[in-house]
């Protein structure tokens, strides 16, 4: 250890970067991450972009009601969540595993209301053209 300490090395080097992946497994580390934020991502966007479809451009009964039941779920804090959510994952018998992490990010109503105010955009007008040209509704 140099003393005083500099802020700014005399000589820069890739050495410490070298040592540290070596020593730490850090291709595992980034492989954890893309195993749990791949699916997570197309799966929020694949579900919500539907949803937020369903919501935004469909008239059923009772769509307000699910509606507003998805964003009460946005206003619980997560910690709240955390033991009952611990307590689901190990009576499944998923502790230290995957879906541990993947199924319970694809309950939050965060995209689908984000997806729904996108899609309210969309003029209806724009839709209906897309119909007349022989689109259909999942086109």
């Amino acid at each position: 250890m140099l003393y005083p300490p500099t802020i700014i090395s005399k000589q820069a080097t890739l050495g410490s970067y070298v040592q540290v992946w070596h020593t730490v497994p850090f291709g595992r580390f980034i492989l954890n991450s893309l195993a749990q934020t791949l699916p997570v991502t197309l799966a929020t966007l694949f579900f919500g972009a539907m949803m937020g479809y369903i919501f935004s451009k469909h008239k059923f009964p009772g769509r307000d009601l699910i509606f507003m039941i998805v964003l009460s779920s946005l206003m619980v804090p997560i910690i709240i969540r955390i033991i009952p959510l611990y307590l689901m994952v190990s009576s499944w018998g998923w502790i230290d595993t995957y879906w541990a992490l993947i199924i319970p990010e694809l309950t939050t109503g965060f995209a689908v209301f984000l997806l729904r105010q996108f899609i309210q955009t969309i003029p209806d007008e724009l839709i209906e053209a897309a119909k007349i040209d022989g689109a259909s509704e999942f086109r």
